[in-house]
C-alpha cells in the first residue's frame, strides 16, 4: 500500500521551548525566527511516502544527521529513510549542541537553538499518524 501523507503547520515564535519539554500529541511543529526581520510565524512543511512498512520522510532543508537518527528511531516501522531539500530550502536546522558549539550552520542558521528538536518530534508525531 500506498501512503503519502502532508502536514503543513503555522509556526509561531515563542512555543518552542513549551512543544519541546512536553508531548502533547497532534502534528503541530514549533519554530522560532533567529532573525529580528524575519516573520513571527511562517509554515514549515514535513512530508512523508508510505509503501507498505518503508517510509520516506521529507523535510524542506538541512537538518543535522543527528536529527535524521532522531527520525529513524521512530518505532513501528521496518526502514525510515529521512530525505532532505524537499519542496525548496528553509535553510539549516542544527541540533542544539551546534548552536552552544558555534560552527558556521549554526550561525548562518536563521532559526533559534532547537529548532532541529522539533522538527525531529514533528516528523515521529506524523508517522505515528500514518
Amino acid at each position: 500500500a500506498l501512503t503519502l501523507f502532508f502536514i503543513s503547520a503555522e509556526l509561531s515564535v515563542g512555543t518552542l521551548l513549551e512543544r519541546l519539554s512536553k508531548s502533547t500529541g497532534g502534528t503541530s511543529i514549533c519554530i522560532s525566527s533567529l532573525s529580528s526581520n524575519g516573520p513571527d510565524t511562517f509554515e514549515l512543511g514535513l512530508m512523508a511516502v508510505a509503501i507498505g512498512d518503508v517510509v520516506l520522510v521529507g523535510v524542506c532543508g538541512e537538518p543535522f544527521t543527528e536529527i535524521g537518527i532522531k527520525i529513524k528511531d521512530t518505532p513501528g516501522w521496518k526502514a525510515i529513510m529521512p530525505c532532505v531539500l524537499i519542496n525548496g530550502s528553509a535553510g539549516y536546522f542544527p541540533v542544539k549542541e551546534a548552536f552552544d558549539e558555534g560552527g558556521y550552520e549554526a550561525r548562518s542558521s536563521r532559526y533559534v537553538s532547537g529548532v532541529g528538536e522539533a522538527i525531529a518530534t514533528g516528523a515521529k508525531e506524523m508517522l505515528a499518524q500514518i
